[in-house]
């Protein structure tokens, strides 16, 4: 446990595994179908430990959320132009989205089991 203000550098090492886990697939080869569920699966089971333990930056939050726009999008970690708005990406898929998590929501909702 932690007993200092937690900076997004104590986080580094949860943000590169996330990195190498999305890096060592060859998204090319994978639909967007496939590369959302991956997304899904990477992003949300990797950090679940930690943001159920601590509060993460917004920082960290949003670092995580763009690897995975990123791979989404171009099927690696290169930029590539989005082609519909986040917003609408995040949605629930019953609402028309793709069903995308949001790391921030995933750390209030895991921390709510605490109070």
């Amino acid at each position: 446990m932690v007993h200092h203000r937690v900076s997004s550098e104590f986080f580094r090492p949860l943000v590169e595994k996330v990195q190498r886990r999305l890096a060592a697939w060859k998204g090319k080869l994978l639909n967007r179908v496939g590369r959302v569920i991956l997304v899904n699966y990477v992003v949300t089971s990797i950090p679940t430990y930690t943001m159920q333990m601590q509060w993460i930056p917004q920082q960290v939050c949003d670092k995580l959320d763009l690897l995975g726009r990123q791979f989404i999008w171009s099927g690696n970690m290169d930029r590539k132009i989005n082609l519909v708005k986040w917003d609408m990406v995040i949605k629930k898929r019953k609402d028309g989205g793709l069903g995308v998590h949001v790391s921030r929501w995933q750390n209030i909702a895991l921390l709510g089991k605490l109070i």
